[in-house]
């Protein structure tokens, strides 16, 4: 969605347009068009008029210069066509309030409103517009930020900016707008916190008080960069122009810490200069100091910051000159790299002037109508605007959904043919097991078995059943030769020692020579042989001394206690 914040003011035109998709903002393109007053533009009805007209004139709400400017943005930018227009009013012609409800209820909030409006401005309630917003809630009580402006101020600007083929989906306050911008580029330092915002313009510098992102308090000094401008050109005896050039290229000011450090090297005439300058925004001052002292009564805090915007902020040393003025810490306002990150950046210059239309196409991102100020509502909502559909609003994320639902059918498609596939191989191999089991078999039986599965496993069962099973006796367990050695070792003392010469077992029987120490040794090799419970009818065989070793051959035979087939032996040499 492609949104557009338009900045009407009186000494420039500035125009931003922002492409906001899938939570991410874009920059597409920006117009900054000065506005020429002529000398001889005056309100059209130049010509007597009756006593009436001439007691209540007709309010001025866009000059021929401004027409002029908005023409010229248009002609030589026919590709403008944004999904979403906003435009601010002055807020000089706004009333703004801030009230506290005992309620949560949206429609009893809007009647109580009303009442309490019909108290608090000046005009009758049928002849203005008013908007709210609910800042928030405690408990059951609300605290709601409303604005109210003539219904004749709004249809006269909706008129004008219409007969210029531009119809602003949304009309709303600076200092609402603002609060959006501080919403999404507020340093993280101070979020949350209550801070100072000062928009210093060309005719008028708007001074706003925020808590949370929420305006507290409004207050519109008219002294602007022009004055500076005209102060220049008074002490210097320079055209307007000439004066305005010579503060973009040169203008400074001289704070008290430079002229404190202990090698200033500042001559007399930068002194001179930094004076003109600083009388010229004395005004500004003054009102900032009231303000402060007007929000810290009605609210008991300090703003921890002051943060400055306009063409004229970025004039050297001023935020280091206004802190020494009201000793709280003032920095130059910044948002472009935290909206749209550091692939696009805009001169410092190009920044400060495009806050405010950069504030107002933020007011139409992710819009929740609970908390915006909005003044095109009742008879003055827009045809075919935010209550309608319009394609081009939504072309793009509809394109998107087209691609993915497109991508998800190819999926489906490619899916099902890969398990139709699969599904045929698998019906090929149940046929041929079957065939193997069952033997041929005819085509439609074969349809049959493989809709049924209670068939198929009856046809199998009975073919089985054709087989008899054959019980197989166990095999008797058997003694190996190693395991009878192992026990005989086992039982046999520590400090015989033993050689054998043949170990064998065979159909039963069990044969064993060997060579012992002393003669005496038999009767323990005998007695082993009898303790491994395995052994009957233990005989003793030959037993003969060696007259040259003094060793004892031996022989024992005997018979397993369990049968046992084949033949194991272990002989050793």
């Amino acid at each position: 969605m492609r949104i557009t914040g338009l900045d009407i003011g009186r000494s420039a035109i500035k125009i931003i347009e922002l492409d906001f998709a899938f939570g991410h903002l874009e920059l597409v393109n920006y117009s900054i068009e000065k506005v020429t007053e002529h000398l001889s533009t005056t309100p059209s009805s130049t010509t007597s008029s009756s006593d009436e007209d001439s007691k209540n004139p007709t309010r001025v709400v866009l000059t021929q210069g401004q027409i002029e400017a908005l023409k010229r943005i248009l002609e030589s930018r026919t590709h403008l066509k944004s999904d979403r227009l906003i435009v601010n009013l002055p807020n000089s012609w706004a009333v703004t309030r801030i009230f506290h409800f005992p309620t949560k209820d949206k429609k009893t909030l809007q009647n109580s409103l009303a009442f309490e409006l019909e108290d608090d401005i000046p005009f009758d309630l049928k002849d203005v517009v008013y908007d709210f917003s609910i800042l928030h809630t405690e408990n059951i009580t609300s605290t709601v930020y409303s604005a109210a402006v003539l219904k004749s101020d709004l249809a006269q600007l909706i008129s004008e900016l219409q007969l210029l083929k531009l119809d602003p989906d949304m009309v709303t306050l600076e200092n609402w707008a603002t609060c959006q911008l501080l919403k999404k580029a507020m340093p993280s330092a101070y979020e949350g916190r209550p801070i100072g915002f000062v928009n210093i313009g060309a005719t008028q510098t708007s001074i706003f008080m925020v808590v949370g992102h929420d305006p507290i308090l409004a207050y519109t000094c008219p002294c602007g960069g022009n004055d500076i401008t005209k102060s220049i050109a008074l002490n210097y005896n320079l055209s307007f122009d000439e004066a305005e050039q010579a503060k973009i290229d040169g203008a400074f000011l001289v704070t008290q810490t430079h002229l404190n450090s202990p090698n200033p090297n500042i001559t007399e005439e930068q002194k001179i200069f930094s004076n003109t300058i600083a009388d010229a925004i004395s005004p500004i001052i003054r009102s900032l100091k009231q303000v402060l002292v007007s929000y810290k009564s009605q609210n008991k805090m300090t703003p921890r910051a002051i943060f400055i915007t306009g063409g004229s902020s970025l004039i050297p040393n001023l935020p280091l000159f206004l802190e020494e003025e009201l000793q709280i810490p003032v920095f130059q306002f910044t948002y472009i790299s935290k909206l749209i990150g550091p692939t696009l950046q805009l001169s410092e210059s190009n920044e400060s002037q495009l806050s405010l239309a950069t504030a107002l196409a933020l007011s139409m991102v992710k819009i929740d109508k609970n908390t915006s100020i909005n003044f095109r509502k009742d008879e003055f909502t827009k045809r075919g605007g935010l209550g309608t559909f319009q394609w081009n609003a939504y072309k793009k994320p509809i394109q998107y959904l087209s691609f993915t639902l497109t991508f998800i059918f190819l999926n489906f498609l490619v899916q099902g043919l890969i398990l139709s596939s699969r599904l045929k191989n698998q019906e090929v191999q149940l046929e041929r097991s079957i065939k193997s089991v069952l033997g041929a078999i005819s085509p439609s039986v074969m349809q049959t078995y493989s809709s049924s599965p209670s068939l198929l496993k009856s046809a199998i069962e009975k073919e089985l059943a054709k087989y008899k099973s054959t019980s197989v006796a166990p095999e008797k367990k058997t003694t190996s030769a190693f395991e009878l050695l192992n026990k005989v070792s086992a039982n046999m003392k520590k400090n015989i020692t033993l050689d054998i010469n043949l170990f064998q077992v065979k159909d039963g029987k069990v044969e064993m020579k060997g060579i012992l120490t002393k003669i005496t040794d038999t009767d323990v090799v005998a007695k082993a042989l009898e303790e491994t419970n395995l052994l009957t009818e233990i005989t003793k065989g030959k037993i003969e001394e060696d007259p040259k070793t003094k060793k004892t051959k031996f022989e024992f035979s005997a018979k397993l206690a369990e049968s046992s087939t084949g033949t194991n032996h272990v002989k050793t040499q």
